[in-house]
């Protein structure tokens, strides 16, 4: 079910004044519908570290339809890797266990991600930053 509706409230303070605000309801279920890489270090990803779907996960905000934090979060998201320098090895590109090895790159170092969430028809691509 989803619908709109209009909330009118009256002042009552002698100036009549009637505020109305339009709002949505829904009673569909949460679903993953955005992701932002956060903001500063928690949104890059460590060089030191092998590069998987969990520490792409943790460097994302993910909210649902309705702005909210997804919870539970995602423990697992199919992964294709692109724009890497020449000699950097992806292991299982495109799939849930997509990975490159630590050290592959240097702190200031860009790669761009895809990563499609099972379960869900969002998919999310953007240049993360290696620190």
């Amino acid at each position: 079910t989803k619908g709109k509706a209009n909330a009118s409230i009256m002042l009552l303070d002698g100036s009549g004044k009637i505020m109305t605000q339009e709002y949505e309801f829904s009673k569909d279920a949460p679903v993953l519908s955005s992701a932002e890489i956060l903001d500063g270090a928690a949104g890059q990803l460590d060089h030191t570290q092998a590069i998987d779907a969990a520490k792409v996960i943790a460097a994302l905000d993910l909210k649902d339809q309705y702005g909210d934090a997804v919870t539970p979060a995602p423990t697992n998201a199919f992964l294709t890797f692109s724009n890497v320098k020449d000699g950097v090895t992806i292991t299982k590109n495109g799939s849930s266990d997509a990975q490159i090895a630590a050290n592959a790159f240097a702190a200031g170092d860009k790669i761009r991600i895809k990563v499609a969430f099972p379960g869900t028809s969002y998919v999310f691509e953007d240049d993360f930053i290696i620190k």
